[in-house]
């Protein structure tokens, strides 16, 4: 008989028993398909890592190819946009037409306050508030057609009837304008809101050229004493509205720099700017200019000196542009040495020009070209025929021939040639802080050649014209004056302009080159004037109150992102060098390039 008891036991013996053949079941299954495989999937682990090195591979090669091609397809562009801000070394205290003095001041005046005519990157005469411009058989009475719908940037209409008291404002002897001696003998008057007739006492071809001042706001000027005109000019210009691409938008003052902000005019006639702000920036010296570009306080400058282009050469953009003013070696035609012809002969027989032009920019970087050479008093490029005339090539020995001759000989032993006992000393006067003190230099170490004593001396900006040049208190004066596209050159060397206030630096006299100059700029017949100017410059040439050297350039040095004007192009002058800022951008983007 089983008990009960029996019978549970046998329940757990058998219990046990399955239990522990299913455990060793699972220790069979588990070594047979997972620690028996274990060595395979670490062989597929392998597989995987290999296959994922070799797609990260192929998706690297494939990213450096785009690379590549972008690279070959894609260049960076000029974009719309961005603010440019150069920096210059010069005076910045008003933007007023009236009162612009400086380079930058009549520079930024042109922004805010266009001209009826400006000058285009040929140095030709185009419209900018007038549509179109005419002259009369006679020469003396000129008509101006302004373009239509042309705005104030408050809104107000601009009309004939800005520029008529425009003109009036500058003839003021209260206003004291800075053009204001070359408008007192022209009347203009308005004939109807688009019409301006201006009316000469005698013909003059090359009037169209002082077109280019700068029109202010009749509707906010209009009963305005002078010293209210002059308080809005130059301390609250912002009230004073303009016409042209910019707004004046604020200015700061910190130490000796300034800086003068200017934005887009919403009612401007043109296209408007590309540019989001433009901005000028003054410094005190060259010094903190360079390393205003450098620390990127600002992204250009201009005026750049030959001197400081060494430091230039790797990082910056190089913008060379020809000026029509010219650098000439000014002979004081009536000083005891200088006043004898046949010595001024001598003296430009014996100058190497050419090894002037070559050593202006010698060394200082490769992209930048000689000066353009000047033969003549009248700008290259003007008349074919003027540019035909040349000076005498270089020639020592007949130089040195010539002064024998005039009774300057050098004793043997002596440097320097002798006269009746007198040293053979000129007094070479230049402005300091310019490019052509070195100029004044090389011309020093030349001329010692031809055994003559000559000194240069440097003189500051600020005393020059009352202490140096209104007396003539030189020998020679290595100078820049301004030439401009038209022919006409009176100022410099009409005899009537030799007083202290003229601009006749050379007190040179010449009656044939008098009868010549006044004919060439009252003679309407192209052809005919052409004649007269080629005449006055075969007397100049013969009477030699000069030595041309050179036109000099505006040197610009940007940063690589800045598009502005491109390097060769034409400039009338660095007062003019803003007429083209409508394209000017400093923001860049990539795009595509065509096959």
């Amino acid at each position: 008989m089983i008990t009960k008891s029996s019978a549970g036991s046998k329940w757990v013996k058998q219990a046990r028993r399955q239990v522990d053949r299913a455990t060793s079941s699972v220790a069979r299954h588990t070594g047979h398909f997972i620690t028996g495989r274990l060595d395979h999937i670490r062989a597929v682990r392998r597989d995987v890592v290999l296959w994922l090195c070799l797609i990260l591979l192929l998706i690297c090669c494939c990213f450096a190819q785009a690379i590549r091609i972008n690279s070959r397809t894609m260049v960076k562009a000029a974009a719309p946009g961005g603010n440019y801000v150069e920096g210059v070394v010069d005076k910045l205290t008003t933007i007023s037409p009236l009162y612009a003095n400086t380079d930058t001041e009549k520079a930024a005046s042109q922004l805010v306050y266009p001209g009826l005519l400006s000058y285009d990157s040929a140095n030709k005469l185009h419209g900018q508030l007038a549509h179109s411009w005419q002259h009369d058989d006679s020469g003396k009475v000129w008509t101006v057609k302004l373009k239509s719908d042309l705005k104030w940037a408050d809104g107000q209409a601009l009309t004939a009837s800005d520029v008529v008291h425009t003109l009036a404002l500058m003839k003021k002897p209260e206003i004291n304008s800075a053009i204001s001696s070359s408008w007192q003998t022209i009347t203009a008057t308005g004939k109807d809101t688009t019409t301006v007739e201006f009316t000469l006492p005698a013909p003059l071809m090359s009037f169209d050229s002082a077109l280019t001042f700068g029109v202010l706001p009749k509707h906010i000027l209009e009963g305005k004493s002078a010293i209210e005109i002059a308080d809005l000019s130059n301390k609250q210009p912002a009230k004073l509205v303009g016409a042209g691409p910019f707004s004046f938008a604020g200015t700061e003052k910190s130490g000796d720099s300034s800086t003068w902000r200017f934005q887009p005019n919403p009612n401007y006639y043109g296209s408007p700017p590309k540019l989001n702000t433009f901005t000028i920036r003054t410094y005190s010296g060259n010094s903190s200019l360079i390393k205003g570009l450098i620390s990127s306080e600002v992204n250009a400058i201009s005026g750049v000196k030959i001197d400081s282009l060494p430091q230039l050469k790797h990082n910056f953009k190089l913008i060379q542009l020809k000026t029509a003013d010219g650098v000439f070696a000014i002979f004081n035609n009536e000083a005891d040495l200088t006043g004898d012809p046949v010595v001024r002969r001598a003296l430009r027989l014996g100058l190497d020009r050419s090894a002037i032009r070559r050593q202006v920019l010698s060394g200082s970087d490769n992209r930048l070209h000689e000066p353009t050479a000047l033969e003549t008093p009248i700008a290259t490029g003007v008349y074919d025929q003027v540019d035909r005339l040349k000076q005498p090539d270089y020639n020592l020995e007949e130089a040195k021939k010539m002064l024998d001759g005039a009774g300057w000989v050098q004793p043997q032993g002596s440097d320097y040639r002798q006269k009746s006992g007198a040293q053979l000393n000129l007094n070479i006067i230049t402005i300091a802080d310019t490019n052509y003190q070195n100029v004044a230099h090389l011309i020093a170490q030349q001329w010692k050649k031809l055994g003559v004593n000559a000194q240069v001396r440097a003189i500051p900006p600020s005393g020059a014209q009352q202490n140096y040049l209104a007396p003539r208190n030189y020998d020679v004066l290595v100078y820049q004056i301004h030439l401009g596209a038209d022919p006409d050159m009176f100022a410099y060397w009409s005899s009537t302009q030799t007083q202290a206030s003229g601009l006749n630096l050379a007190n040179y006299r010449s009656r044939r080159a008098e009868i010549a100059l006044s004919a060439g700029r009252s003679n309407a017949n192209p052809e005919a004037r052409q004649a007269r100017y080629v005449a006055f410059v075969h007397q100049w040439l013969k009477d030699c109150p000069a030595i041309a050297l050179y036109q000099p350039s505006l040197i610009y040095a940007t940063e690589p992102n800045v598009r502005m004007l491109n390097s060769g192009a034409a400039l009338i002058d660095a007062g003019n060098r803003y007429q083209a800022t409508g394209n000017w951008t400093s923001a860049t983007r990539m795009v595509m390039t065509t096959p």
